[in-house]
C-alpha cells in the first residue's frame, strides 16, 4: 500500500539567473524542496491521448544508428503536429534549452526546446522537443548562452538559460509533434535515491538514477500509460513494462561492460568500446539481448535471444556466474550465422567471443563440453 503525504502546492509565475546544476549535487535550492512524497506524482496527462501512437520503456538499446548503451529517457510518439503539452504535476522548471538547426539537409531553420524541471528533493527530469513555448514561460527566459557545434551534416545552435519558474499541473507549456522533424515528445526523469551503475565511475558518477517516468503518474493515468508502450508494432506484455537502467547485476554477466585493453567513456553514449548483455527492455521476461560496437563482437544489429529456463544455452545473463562454466547464445539454431559464447571470469571480469558460422552449424548446437574460446576471445571489464 502506498503511503499518503501533503501535497506540494507551488506558487505562480517568478524567475531568477544563475548557473545550471545537475539534480543531486547538493546546491540549496534544492536542499529547500520537501521531500519527495506520493503527492507528487503527476497527476495530468501531459499530452491528449488521442495524440498518443505509442510510448517507449527506459533502456532501449540502438547499436546501429544510435547508442549500444541502454537510453536514460523515453517518450511520446506522436500521430499529429502542434499536440498542446501541458505540466503532468507541479513542476519548478529550472533552465531551458533552444536548439536551432542552423544548417541541416532535413531541418534547416528548424528550432525546438526542452524544458528541466524539479518536482520534489530527489526527483526531477525534463520534457524535450517542445516546438513552441507558452508565451507565460518564453516571456520570462531573459537572455540565452548560445554556442554552436557541428555534426556530420549539420551545424547546430545550443542556447541554455536557468530560470526558476514555478507551474502548477495541468498548465500550459507549450506545444509538441512536427512530423518529419521531431514526431515525439522526450521524457526522462531522475530520482537520487537510486543508481543505474556498479561502476559509477565510468559514466561519470552521477548522482542520480533513472526513474520510469511512466511509473511516477497516479492512477488510472499509469496503467493507461503502460498500456501504450511498445515498439510501434505491438505493445509490450511482459515485466518490467518500463524496461530499465538498472541492468548491471554484481557476480553476473548481467549488464555493461567496456574493452579492458581499452575501457571507454561511458559520458560519450555513441562509445564503439562497449558490451550490453541485459534483458530485452520490451519483452524482460522471455528474452535477452547483445548489444554492442566492438568490432571483434559487432554483429551489426540488436540482437536478441529466447531465454532458456535451463542447461547453458541463451540462459538469463543475471544466472551466469564466475563458476567456471562456458554459456552459448544463439538467436535460431536453424538459420543463424554467428553466436556468442560468454564467461564470467570473475565478478568484474568477462570473457566474449563472437563465432561465426554457416546457417546450422552454430557452435551452441554442439555440447557444452566442446564449447571453446579462441584466441580472437575479447576481454571486458565493469
Amino acid at each position: 500500500m502506498r503511503p499518503v503525504f501533503l501535497m506540494v502546492i507551488f506558487s505562480t509565475l517568478v524567475i531568477s539567473s544563475s548557473s545550471c546544476r545537475s539534480r543531486g549535487d547538493g546546491d540549496s535550492e534544492e536542499a529547500a524542496l520537501p521531500a519527495c512524497t506520493d503527492s507528487d506524482l503527476f497527476s495530468v496527462q501531459p499530452v491528449p491521448t488521442s495524440a498518443i501512437s505509442y510510448l517507449a520503456p527506459i533502456g532501449t538499446l540502438a547499436p546501429v544508428g544510435g547508442s549500444p548503451l541502454p537510453k536514460a529517457h523515453t517518450g511520446f510518439m506522436l500521430n499529429s503536429s502542434n499536440v498542446p503539452v501541458t505540466a503532468p504535476g507541479n513542476l519548478i522548471i529550472k533552465s531551458v534549452r533552444e536548439v536551432t538547426y542552423v544548417t541541416s539537409p532535413t531541418r534547416p531553420g528548424y528550432t525546438d526546446y526542452a524544458v528541466y524541471f524539479d518536482v520534489c528533493r530527489e526527483v526531477g527530469g525534463h520534457l524535450g522537443h517542445l516546438s513552441s513555448l507558452d508565451p507565460a514561460i518564453s516571456s520570462q527566459l531573459g537572455t540565452l548562452t548560445c554556442s554552436e557545434y557541428s555534426t556530420v551534416d549539420e551545424t547546430v545552435r545550443n542556447c541554455e538559460v536557468r530560470v526558476n519558474i514555478s507551474v502548477s499541473a495541468g498548465s500550459t507549456l507549450g506545444t509538441t509533434g512536427t512530423p518529419p522533424h521531431s514526431p515525439a515528445m522526450d521524457i526522462g526523469m531522475r530520482d537520487s535515491r537510486v543508481s543505474d551503475y556498479v561502476n559509477p565511475s565510468r559514466y561519470g558518477n552521477p548522482s542520480s538514477g533513472t526513474l520510469c517516468p511512466w511509473s511516477w503518474f497516479s492512477e488510472p493515468i499509469r496503467s493507461q500509460l503502460e498500456s501504450k508502450i511498445g515498439d510501434g508494432a505491438t505493445f509490450t506484455t511482459e515485466s518490467p513494462k518500463c524496461g530499465t537502467m538498472q541492468v548491471d547485476l554484481t557476480g553476473t554477466a548481467r549488464g555493461r561492460w567496456t574493452l579492458e585493453s581499452s575501457p571507454a567513456n561511458g559520458t560519450d553514449p555513441t562509445a564503439s568500446d562497449f558490451f550490453v548483455l541485459a534483458r530485452d527492455p520490451y519483452a524482460g521476461e522471455t528474452k535477452a539481448v547483445i548489444s554492442t560496437r566492438i568490432a571483434a563482437l559487432n554483429p551489426s544489429a540488436l540482437v536478441k535471444f529466447t531465454l532458456q529456463t535451463t542447461g547453458k544455452l541463451n540462459a538469463a545473463p543475471e544466472n551466469i556466474s564466475a563458476d567456471g562454466s562456458i554459456y552459448c547464445y544463439d538467436s535460431n539454431l536453424g538459420t543463424s550465422t554467428y553466436s556468442f559464447l560468454v564467461q564470467l571470469i570473475s565478478e568484474g571480469r568477462l570473457r566474449v567471443e563472437k563465432k561465426t558460422h554457416a546457417a546450422g552449424t552454430s557452435v551452441c548446437n554442439s555440447a557444452p563440453s566442446a564449447w571453446a574460446f579462441s584466441g580472437a576471445a575479447v576481454y571486458l571489464i565493469r
